[in-house]
């Protein structure tokens, strides 16, 4: 298996992968490409890539690894590999069909998880290799068909860095070396986005998927992976380069600790204090070679000892893993070092041990059993494995400077170890096959349990050297793959010059077109002007200015400057004025009640200052004029509150956002404005059997209960508009003193709550005729109950306010307290010893054992467990008021809820009245809450819209209607509101309309009263909670 291996180089950690993706060297499978120039790619090993399970839940790749230098700063980043598909219901040869998707999506990994909006090259989509963003209906395809069985190759370049994301992605296939320039779409193709959050923010490794792969069947075959800055560092012949360090770039006299100079290594330099960065003339070490070439010079590194001998399982001295680890390749390094006793004068051949042994680390790090070159053991230098010292035969001489060679070789699939260290001292070019004794030793284990695992980079211990007495000076270490890359010519380096650096930019406002001077400093050779991730038309430059124009479709005022020394991004941005753009309009109609506020609002966005101006017309044909003062507020922000809508029906409002770029008009939204017919609602249900249609509700200012049908029609049952009492009788002859909580029985008459008078009152729906239930029993008293619920077993659940209790009413009358001590409190615990305060709310669970409370004065929900007699806190933080979404119990918080409603998932919804939003606590499949998240509303007003764009104000209650809607009395704007099933959660106002009881709309029979309830605020009704089909469609809008 791929997963957990660590082979190759420039990488950091192994690779991540799942169990479909292994290491393969069927030869079926093993693949190889010659490019144009002869180069061959791939052979040996490779890896199959077939589906299994993703890495990880979030990320849905195949294989994954971090790159051990990860790309940030905006360079371009190439990838190459060879591949093939392989389909065992398809021939060899055969084209890849056209929907036949057997494909492997390369992304470029950033700092973001969620890979969707990520650059990415296609291998295989729709039987071709191209380029995304964001999905792959966006992809751009080369227009050659692959054939299964057949191996291609294919480069990827992520590119178009516009200073915080790649936007360009093009992709070759079976390119030439020659052929990064190509535009023939037979082999290349690029896809390019400008969306604002589409592309990499960076380049921190490679992240390959899958799309259409499945396990056992379908697969792809990849090797010889690369990735590089540039084309030819991904298409050219692979070097056999490991590791590099001349210890010029650190400061002289610094500690090695910490220190990340050097190529091909994997984090810094792992050292104790007594290795150090000198570049005192006396102790330079460098040596010149046969062909002239010269090692070493300048700084260097002073390796003393450390008081003791030998290493135990950690360096002695100091460490280094490569960030390439070979897989039983031979591993050669070299190094130019001296050895220094102030005991003995330069030129004295050395006696006894002032030895430096350099280990190859692998995973386990037993200085005894791996393999080590060593230099002053004896006075001789040579090759280590266990007790054996073999040592060339030319003595060592001290202050003299000497090249060492070494090679970790033999390796053994047997034993998977490498068991052979050979050791050259001062050889020539060609000496690689030399036996002579005075250049050359080996040391062979050939012992199981003797040797290297693996080479993962170099640790040095030492013998014999104390502080303040012998030590080395080395410098100019090399680790490859062959002779020639540690022997032959220095090690490749790159000055780039200096790097160019901007400085403030230019104040004030501008627009596209606008000439502007930049300043800094290194603009010589100026290559190009990024502004807003838009390339600018640049005037003119000097060293030190730079005169561009600011071109169209800048995103931002980002500035970038490149030059062939590196790129400078400006720490602050122009600001640049574009043209506005209407995020949200208001909804195209909005209700408005006659005598109540309403809201309107747009949001707008714009680079640059941004006014609005509200206007108005009273028709199609009127003029546009600026919204007076005298009937609004808010003319002139993006935010209009109309005060009073009376008169003005049908009129249309618009919103004109400007910016120095110019102006654009919103959407006009029609007003529509209907009958003040609620003062205060403040209790919802939806009705039972023949009246499952409509949704009832009590007002607690007019004194009233009223029915509202799917169709708007709004129709008084019970109760006189402004006159409270205490009375029974039909309909209008009715009275009640601000009624809240409703519920319907078993007998399918609607409960109400009488928060005024105290009792439960009871109408027939039928005739509208009001009684009073008379309770008995020493607790059938009531104090200002606000909410009811029933169950399917005949019990009444109602919240005794104002005594801080929950009591039940069994069906034969007779009344108890259930939960609670009377006196207002936090604690949770047995039944009758829990304390509330001002219970508002309630909801029964469809079994009747689960009794939800919104226990309004403590800002929390809590539950009743009639299986375990306990009550304790379900969601929010005790005592503590708070909008905060998140853990039920550990970070939500809530603002005197009051009422609540169960769909059939048991999912609990909640009229957050203090913070004025409505509120979901999911549940998992125990019942426990999970999380509470906002479905709808934000802050306190009148305005329709998606989800949190919408405004309430204090809504008291809710009721989940037979679609599937969410029913909000919203209290404080004196109307009744929707919310709708679709994951937008659209918020609409009816327009209601009065007639008389019983009103239209039809029913809907049912004849099952299952189990259910109402509160304070509302539940759902009995027939509703077996309707699992709406309460699906409920799920999908809150997730």
């Amino acid at each position: 298996m791929l997963a957990g291996a660590s082979g190759g180089r420039g990488w950091s950690g192994a690779w991540a992968a799942n169990a479909g993706v292994i290491v393969t060297d069927n030869p079926d499978d093993i693949i190889t490409y010659t490019m144009s120039d002869g180069t061959v790619l791939g052979g040996g090993k490779a890896i199959k890539l077939a589906a299994d399970t993703p890495v990880s839940a979030t990320l849905p790749r195949l294989i994954e690894r971090d790159l051990a230098a990860p790309v940030t700063s905006g360079d371009d980043v190439f990838v190459s590999f060879i591949f093939k598909i392989k389909n065992p219901n398809a021939p060899d040869g055969e084209l890849v069909p056209a929907g036949d998707n057997i494909t492997s999506i390369w992304y470029a990994k950033d700092s973001d998880p969620n890979l969707r909006f990520d650059s990415l090259g296609y291998i295989g989509y729709s039987g071709k290799v191209g380029a995304s963003m964001a999905a792959p209906t966006g992809a751009t395809l080369v227009s050659t068909q692959l054939k299964t069985g057949q191996t291609y190759f294919a480069v990827v370049r992520y590119s178009g860095w516009d200073g915080s994301s790649y936007k360009k992605c093009r992709v070759w296939l079976n390119p030439a070396t020659n052929d990064e320039t190509a535009v023939s779409t037979t082999i290349t193709n690029e896809r390019t986005v400008t969306t604002a959050g589409v592309g990499s923010d960076s380049f921190l490794g490679l992240c390959v998927g899958g799309y259409g792969i499945t396990s056992g069947g379908r697969y792809q075959v990849i090797d010889d992976i690369r990735v590089g800055y540039t084309w030819t560092a991904v298409t050219n012949p692979r070097t056999t380069f490991i590791a590099s360090e001349n210890f010029d770039s650190y400061a002289p006299g610094s500690k090695l600790a910490g220190a990340v100079g050097g190529t091909g290594w994997d984090g810094p330099w792992s050292a104790k204090n007594t290795a150090t960065i000198i570049d005192d003339p006396a102790d330079a070490v460098t040596y010149t070679l046969n062909d002239g070439t010269v090692r070493g010079g300048g700084s260097a590194l002073k390796i003393s000892g450390t008081g003791v001998n030998a290493a135990t399982t950690v360096a002695a001295v100091l460490e280094r893993r490569f960030a390439r680890v070979p897989e039983g390749e031979d591993v050669y390094g070299s190094f130019v070092f001296k050895i220094k006793d102030p005991s003995l004068p330069d030129g004295t051949p050395l006696v006894g041990n002032t030895c430096a042994l350099w280990y190859a680390a692998d995973a386990a790090k037993d200085e005894l059993r791996d393999i080590a070159a060593f230099a002053g053991y004896g006075g001789k230098a040579g090759g280590r494995l266990a007790g054996g010292w073999p040592t060339v035969t030319t003595p060592l001489v001290a202050g003299q400077s000497y090249l060492l060679v070494f090679r970790y070789s033999g390796w053994n699939d047997g034993i998977q170890a490498y068991d052979n260290c050979r050791v050259w001292l001062n050889p020539t070019t060609d000496d690689e096959a030399s036996t002579d004794a005075a250049i050359t030793v080996e040391r062979a284990g050939n012992s199981a349990g003797y040797g290297n695992t693996d080479v993962r980079g170099l640790y040095v211990n030492t013998l014999g050297l104390t502080l303040n007495g012998a030590y080395h000076v080395v410098d100019d270490i090399r680790v490859g793959t062959d002779w020639a890359s540690v022997v032959g010519e220095p090690t490749p380096s790159f000055d780039p010059g200096t790097p160019p650096q901007l400085s403030a930019l230019p104040t004030g406002e501008f627009v596209a077109g606008d000439t502007i001077t930049l300043a800094g400093n290194n603009f010589t050779g100026l290559t190009r002007v990024l502004i807003g991730g838009v390339e600018a038309l640049v005037t003119a430059s000097t060293d030190t200015t730079i005169t561009v124009v600011i071109p169209e479709n800048a995103a931002g005022g980002a500035v970038a400057v490149f030059t062939p020394s590196g790129c400078s991004i400006a720490a602050d941005s122009l600001t640049i004025a574009t043209q506005p753009s209407f995020v949200t309009n208001p909804a195209a109609t909005q209700v408005a009640v006659e005598g109540r506020p309403v809201d309107l609002t747009a949001d707008v966005w714009a680079h640059g200052a941004i006014s609005y101006e509200w206007q108005y017309r009273a028709n199609d044909t009127a003029a546009w004029e600026t919204v007076p003062g005298s009937i609004s507020v808010g003319a002139y922000t993006n935010e209009l509150s109309l005060l009073m809508p009376d008169g003005k029906n049908g009129w249309q409002f618009r919103c004109v956002a400007s910016t120095a770029a110019g102006s654009v008009e919103g959407t006009p939204v029609i007003l529509t404005v209907i009958e003040n017919l609620l003062d205060a609602p403040a209790g919802l249900v939806t009705g039972s059997g023949d009246y499952s249609q409509f949704v009832y509700v009590s007002d607690r200012a007019a004194h009233t209960v009223s029915v509202l049908s799917p169709n708007g029609s709004f129709a008084l049952l019970a109760g006189k508009t402004g006159y409270s009492g205490n009375s029974d009788g039909n309909g209008d002859g009715a009275r009640f003193t601000r009624p809240r909580g409703l519920a319907f029985s078993s007998t399918n008459s609607l409960i109400v709550a009488d928060y005024g008078n105290g009792p439960l009152r009871s109408i027939a729906l039928d005739t509208a005729a009001v009684q009073t239930l008379n309770a008995t029993g020493p607790d059938a008293w009531l104090a200002s109950p606000a909410a009811v619920a029933t169950d399917a077993a005949g019990m009444t659940y109602i919240a005794d306010t104002g005594n801080q209790l929950i009591k039940r009413l069994n069906a034969d009358g007779v009344m108890e307290i259930f939960a609670g001590s009377a006196i207002s409190g936090t604690d949770n615990g047995a039944l009758l010893d829990a304390k509330f305060k001002n219970p508002a709310g309630l909801a029964v669970s469809t079994s009747g054992s689960r009794i939800y409370v919104a226990d309004t004065g403590n800002h929390v929900i809590r539950l009743i467990d009639l299986s375990t007699g306990q009550v304790s806190t379900f969601a929010g933080q005790m005592a503590s008021p708070g909008a905060v979404d998140g853990a039920a119990l550990s970070t939500a918080s809530f603002d005197s809820p009051t009422g609540i409603v169960l769909d059939s998932s048991g999912d609990l919804y909640v009229a957050d009245s203090g913070n004025s939003r409505i509120r979901v606590i999911t549940t998992n499949t125990t019942g426990a809450a999970e999380a509470v998240v906002t479905l709808a509303g934000s802050v306190p007003g009148f305005r329709d819209g998606p989800g949190k764009t919408a405004w309430f104000d204090a809504p008291e209650a809710l009721a989940i209607g037979a679609d599937g809607v969410l029913y909000v009395a919203d209290t404080g704007n004196g109307i009744i509101r929707r919310i709708d099933t679709s994951a937008d959660a659209i918020v609409s106002t009816p327009a209601m309309k009065t007639v008389t009881y019983p009103p239209s709309g039809g029913t809907d029979p049912d004849g099952d009263n299952g189990s259910g309830g109402g509160g304070g605020g509302g539940s759902t009704s009995i027939w509703f909670l077996l309707a699992l089909a709406a309460s699906a469609a409920l799920r999908g809008r809150k997730k």
